[in-house]
Order: structure tokens, then C-alpha cells, then sequence
């Protein structure tokens, strides 16, 4: 993470804002922020990558996604995990 800061203005809604600052805690405005932003460039790169990925190789079949699924659930079960608010995912086994 950068150490150089800058000041910025932006205008943004009052309702979010509010809700924003009450949701940021200890950590400030500033930090709920910027952890925002990363989180939304972060996204925004993997987009970037899955399109990359997706032209270079062509789309994930079916076949393949359903493999995935078998294993996060095989998991799931070898680890006692169930699907739940706090551990979101498909039903369980």
C-alpha cells in the first residue's frame, strides 16, 4: 500500500455519506473510503483479466464450472462446513 497521500474533493450524496460515516467506525471516513475504491478497482481487474482470459481461450463450459462446484462441496463436507450467512455457498450436501 502507498504512503502518499493526497487531499481530494468530490461530491457525493448525503444519504451515502451518512451512511458510510456510521458504518466506518474507529477507521474514519477517509479509510472506509479508500477501502472502497480499492475493493472496487480490485473487481474491476479481475473483470478485465476473465475477459482477457475468456478471448484468449474461449468461455468456461458448463462441465468444467460444475467440477468446481463438486469440489468447494466435497471440501465443504471433508471440512464440516456448512453453508450458512457466515459461510455463503450452495446447499448443503
Amino acid at each position: 500500500m502507498s504512503s502518499s497521500y493526497q487531499e481530494y474533493s468530490v461530491n457525493l450524496p448525503k444519504d451515502l455519506v451518512d451512511e458510510a460515516r456510521g458504518r466506518s467506525g474507529d477507521s474514519g471516513l477517509s479509510s472506509y473510503l479508500e477501502q472502497a475504491l480499492r475493493h472496487r478497482v480490485e473487481q474491476e481487474r479481475l473483470h478485465e483479466l476473465a475477459t482477457w482470459m475468456q478471448e484468449a481461450n474461449g468461455p468456461v463450459s458448463d462441465e468444467a464450472i460444475q467440477q468446481v462446484h463438486d469440489e468447494i462441496d466435497r471440501a465443504h463436507t471433508e471440512q464440516g462446513v456448512v453453508p450458512g450467512p457466515e459461510n455463503p455457498g450452495r446447499e448443503a450436501a
